[in-house]
């Protein structure tokens, strides 16, 4: 059962993501990352034993698409005409993270493709966090923290209509800031259009893992990771 219409425009309308659509907009979420800048520069290089590919990143999405739907602040994009998921919101509180997937890949214990990616975003995040330490308050921070739209559907605004959809459910649930960290050009924009103001920002081709720099391939216009905060 459909929830209620937060937005529409033209055969797109916008609603809070429900258990109906938890596998639709897994996959959305999943094919839509495939594309990730960072993934792209990590694949290329001839010293990637471990190739990302769409499983590892249902695998590690599907970690966090319960509490995602269980919060009632992430939002679907729903083509009206073809009743199918087309873009997501995937929205949490900022201080949420599931034992499963720490486990997973917040552990030395395992290695997994998805390893090396996730380790410079736990970096970004919590150098981002020293910004301004008020966002790590209890209940006081939502992040949207996965954003994804439907290959066929790209450059229709609806990237940017799920963060606009999403802020009104952060606010009415009580939250004071709303976050978004960027990891490619086009993220940044977004948050720009919606009035976010960044507070840190990182040039990837400088991370270093053993030793040495893996991201320092990454294509233009991207490979700035940038961390947005909105006041509500």
């Amino acid at each position: 059962m459909m929830t209620t219409c937060l937005l529409e425009e033209g055969d797109i309308s916008y609603h809070i993501l429900t258990t109906e659509h938890t596998n639709e907009a897994l996959m959305v979420l999943a094919r839509a990352f495939c594309d990730d800048p960072a993934c792209h520069a990590l694949n290329e290089r001839p010293s990637t034993t471990i190739k990302i590919a769409l499983d590892d990143w249902v695998e590690y999405l599907d970690y966090w698409m319960d509490s995602c739907v269980e919060n009632g602040i992430s939002v679907v994009a729903i083509d009206v005409v073809k009743h199918s998921v087309v873009g997501v919101m995937a929205n949490r509180h900022l201080l949420d993270n599931p034992d499963k997937f720490l486990k997973e890949y917040c552990s030395m214990q395992h290695t997994k493709a998805l390893t090396p990616w996730n380790e410079l975003a736990y970096f970004f995040e919590e150098e981002s966090a020293k910004q301004l330490p008020e966002l790590r308050e209890p209940c006081k921070t939502a992040d949207l923290i996965y954003l994804g739209v439907h290959e066929n559907y790209r450059r229709k605004n609806i990237a940017n209509n799920l963060v606009r959809a999403s802020l009104p459910l952060f606010k009415k649930a009580g939250y004071k800031f709303a976050t978004l960290e960027a990891t490619n050009f086009y993220t940044s924009q977004i948050a720009q259009r919606n009035d976010f103001e960044r507070i840190h920002r990182y040039d990837i081709k400088t991370w270093v893992k053993e030793g040495k720099t893996i991201f320092d391939n990454v294509k233009e216009p991207h490979g700035m990771f940038e961390y947005w905060v909105k006041r509500l």
